[in-house]
């Protein structure tokens, strides 16, 4: 069987390796459509590609380009470029980026002249490429911060480029923001097609069904007839058991609440996939059992709340007061508290369980300041947008910073209560009477 192991991981290894089938093929026509149209017609356009971090959009993008370039009719007839947003932070940088690319890419010499100014090098550009009869895609990666550009001059000579249709030009922008022609100014926006591709995550797709999930989990952890016929090392009947052993193994119910809890901390393929590869990493090379329980210890790695830890290295009272705000939050008061009350409920617990750490006001004031900075509660107006949870969690994010703290502002933890008795009680210098407040439903 290690030569079984050793397969699954060459196949997850492999960057050309789909899991699943894609399911915004809309998205895909779509795109494929407008390169079609540029190519067959002349038709310049602009399109956002908008959507999550790791649902697929610039695969999707490659997949259109690459089913256009194996037609053998559009092979040599246009030059797909890319510019980041991240890595092209000026225009005429991203003008010679661009430049370079198509000089590399395509059988012509374009003649880019660092004097001029950019509508002159775009103008140079545009006549290079109609005297070549090529057609242009530009691929604008992390659009949005090519809106961040001065006076958004890139994004205007694109756009009017594609709007007076000297030459075939496709824009495809790929963002993240929901908000993005919000952020456009009205001479670019006036001149984008208002074109919007919306990718949804596959895996949240999948994720909602039983028998999906498992073909998903089937497709990574099967290996096909034909990848025997391949590797002389793997004869069938050894594969044939395999994926009988594969079968057995997901009939177990008790899996899909483990893989569901992964997709929950990221809705990524790629992480999908590396958590099939440390789980077959895991497996005992032997006899290659597919063994639950170190599903389980994979799952809790992955699903590690850093806070836990961070928690456990804080200091006795750091940890008291923490609790403190923690159990108003979750059982009084339901909303922000301010420091007056931790204090007492502080005060309360130190006279009636742990007399000896009692320190004086001045102490828990810095106490709950130090708190602040490393970003276990939040404080100020900040607290007051906070939503909190049940739980004693709340939906904003914190960013750190100088603090000084005054009596009443509003304090509200960014901690949620399962996390803090999570961390107690693996913490062996914890005090039991802390542990034992915490898990108490009484002040």
């Amino acid at each position: 069987m290690i030569n079984i192991i050793s397969a699954l991981k060459s196949k997850l290894s492999d960057a050309k390796y789909e899991c699943i089938d894609d399911k915004n093929h809309q998205a895909y026509e779509n795109i494929t459509n407008i390169f079609l149209g540029a190519l067959m017609n002349g038709r310049s356009s602009s399109i956002i590609v908008s959507g999550r971090r790791g649902v697929g959009k610039s695969r999707i993008i490659s997949k259109a380009v690459g089913s256009v370039r194996v037609r053998s009719l559009f092979k040599d007839k246009f030059v797909a470029c890319t510019l980041s947003g991240v890595l092209h932070t000026d225009d005429r940088v991203a003008i010679r980026a661009l430049v370079n690319q198509i000089n590399a890419r395509a059988s012509t010499e374009i003649n880019f002249s660092e004097s001029s100014s950019f509508p002159e090098q775009l103008r140079l550009l545009v006549s290079d490429l109609k005297q070549c009869s090529l057609c242009l895609f530009i691929i604008l990666d992390e659009f949005d911060l090519f809106v961040g550009h001065k006076n958004q001059t890139l994004l205007y000579n694109l756009l009017e480029l594609v709007q007076s249709q000297i030459v075939p030009v496709c824009i495809i922008g790929v963002t993240c923001r929901m908000d993005l022609l919000e952020l456009l100014e009205k001479r670019v926006k006036s001149r984008f097609s208002h074109r919007i591709e919306f990718i949804m995550p596959p895996l949240e797709m999948i994720m909602e069904s039983d028998s999906e999930l498992r073909q998903l989990l089937k497709e990574a952890l099967c290996l096909r007839e034909e990848f025997a016929n391949s590797h002389k090392s793997i004869s069938k009947n050894l594969l044939v058991s395999w994926n009988k052993k594969v079968d057995t193994f997901l009939s177990e119910d008790e899996i899909y609440p483990i893989i569901r809890s992964i997709f929950e901390c990221s809705i990524s393929i790629k992480r999908f996939l590396n958590f099939i590869a440390i789980f077959l990493a895991l497996c005992d090379n032997e006899s290659s059992e597919l063994n639950m329980a170190k599903l389980k210890m994979i799952k809790d790695i992955m699903r590690h709340d850093c806070k836990s830890s961070s928690i456990a290295s804080l200091s006795t009272l750091e940890q008291v007061v923490l609790t403190a705000v923690i159990k108003l939050n979750d059982i009084k008061y339901k909303k922000v508290v301010n420091f007056p009350r931790i204090y007492n409920a502080y005060q309360d617990f130190c006279r009636s369980h742990c007399p000896a750490y009692t320190y004086e006001k001045a102490v828990v004031m810095k106490t709950v300041d130090n708190l602040i900075d490393q970003g276990f509660l939040v404080k100020g107006r900040s607290a007051k947008d906070c939503t909190v949870y049940s739980n004693g969690a709340c939906s904003l994010k914190y960013t750190a910073g100088a603090s000084t703290l005054s009596a009443f502002e509003p304090i509200v933890s960014f901690v949620s209560q399962d996390c803090c008795k999570k961390a107690l009680n693996d913490n062996s210098y914890c005090p039991m009477e802390l542990q034992q407040w915490l898990h108490s439903r009484t002040l």
